[in-house]
């Protein structure tokens, strides 16, 4: 009896004018955001080999991911031109731009953009009346004064809705990915293709629970016109209301000084270590044995302090905003594709450790280091360190999501008054 309510389900959307509009703005949106991002992609590539030769001993460069085309997250920052001076420390360039110049208005139009606000949407409109309009056409009730279980029914309504709905977003992704796979640009890797598969169940998860959350609200209401207008709100609320709130209550329990300030306090010990810099200089007449690490501990301790303080009210902040599916999706998105917070703060680390084995090298009159050092190398995050650093527990959210969910669905719908 199932295989036939579900049967019936996709046959009924299959003909439907709603289907065949979703159906078409999912190819659509996913093969012109990979098109985009890919071409993105290729730009950033070029600026990375125009920039590598002319690199100083001094600078660090970081390639452009493949996985960016996917999800972009930070990636153009992560790829910025890092350079170590004796006396302004870490800067990042600024001769990298965005393929696109848009991209800096607007949200970047990747494809975890279009399935976290787009097609979740879509997810949303699709389900709202799945129940309602039956209802309202009076099948709803001839259908159950047959002794069919409502259980059964709420099973294959969800099931077969939610294959409507998710099969022309997995055949386009499959299809875009094996075309972008083919560009001699994008090198992509085994361990790779298991992010981005683990990328699309964590894309499907997301999207099942806007699936059921219409549908809940389809299952609590007699009227459609009353079931979209809740189920919208509740995506509104979902999407972009509840991660702004934990950002808030973040900032608001891990006080940290503004950038503008953090920025004037750094510029101000700065000065006072190159100053220290040319005192030991006059004192000793030569830099061959400074040790430019042990001149500024003052800047040492407020570095320290600002990055501790930092990485608190990160912490939080994702601990408060993975109660939205879409942040526990957004980290879950940017930490496989190394693109996300988590690659940033160990790019940072290894930025550091490289800075201090610069500035640990005897160093001439002009502040340059003297002989030979390593070069900068850095190996991105290993699919096991991103499921140990959060991703396993943003996909453990996500199925809970899914299932406390589902399950009000099913108490609902057991509740519904069919008359």
């Amino acid at each position: 009896m199932l295989g036939v309510i579900i049967k019936k389900e996709i046959q009924e959307n299959l003909y439907s004018y709603k289907y065949v509009v979703i159906m078409l703005l999912t190819v659509v949106l996913v093969f012109t955001s990979l098109f985009v991002m890919y071409h993105d992609y290729r730009q950033r590539v070029a600026d990375y080999e125009a920039l590598l030769p002319d690199k100083g001993k001094s600078s660090a460069l970081l390639r452009p991911t493949s996985l960016a085309i996917f999800s972009k997250g930070m990636d153009e920052a992560l790829c910025s031109q890092y350079r170590i001076a004796m006396n302004v420390g870490i800067s990042a360039g600024q001769n990298q731009h965005a393929f696109n110049t848009m991209f800096r208005v607007f949200d970047t139009p990747d494809l975890f953009y279009v399935i976290s606000v787009i097609l979740s949407l879509c997810a949303v409109l699709f389900s709202f009346n799945l129940v309602t309009s039956e209802k309202e056409a009076g099948t709803l009730r001839q259908t159950l004064a047959c002794s069919l279980e409502r259980t059964r029914l709420v099973a294959g309504k969800w099931i077969g809705g939610f294959c409507c709905l998710a099969l022309p977003f997995v055949l386009s992704f499959l299809l875009g990915l094996t075309l972008v796979s083919f560009a001699p640009e994008v090198q992509i890797s085994r361990e790779e293709y298991i992010k981005l598969a683990l990328f699309l169940a964590g894309s499907l998860l997301y999207l099942a629970f806007f699936f059921s959350l219409g549908l809940a609200a389809s299952s609590a209401y007699s009227r459609s016109s009353s079931a979209l207008i809740v189920s919208l709100s509740l995506w509104v609320f979902f999407v972009f209301v509840l991660p702004g709130l934990g950002s808030i209550a973040a900032a608001r329990i891990v006080n940290i000084p503004s950038v503008q300030k953090f920025t004037v306090l750094k510029h101000q010990v700065r000065m006072k270590k190159y100053m220290n810099f040319y005192d030991n200089v006059r004192e000793k007449g030569s830099v061959e044995n400074i040790d430019l690490r042990q001149l500024d501990p003052e800047n040492e301790a407020v570095v320290a302090d600002y990055r501790g303080k930092l990485g608190s009210q990160i912490a939080l902040t994702r601990a408060f905003t993975r109660a939205s599916p879409a942040s526990a999706f957004n980290y879950l998105a940017a930490d496989l594709a190394n693109t996300g917070i988590l690659e940033r703060l160990n790019l940072k680390r290894a930025y550091l450790a490289y800075k201090d084995i610069y500035l640990s090298h005897p160093m001439d009159v002009t502040g340059e280091v003297k002989g030979d050092y390593p070069a900068f190398t850095y190996q991105r995050l290993s699919l096991m360190e991103v499921l140990r650093g959060g991703g396993l527990v943003n996909f453990t959210i996500l199925i809970l999501q899914n299932v406390a969910l589902f399950a009000a669905v099913y108490v609902l719908f057991l509740r519904y008054d069919v008359r």
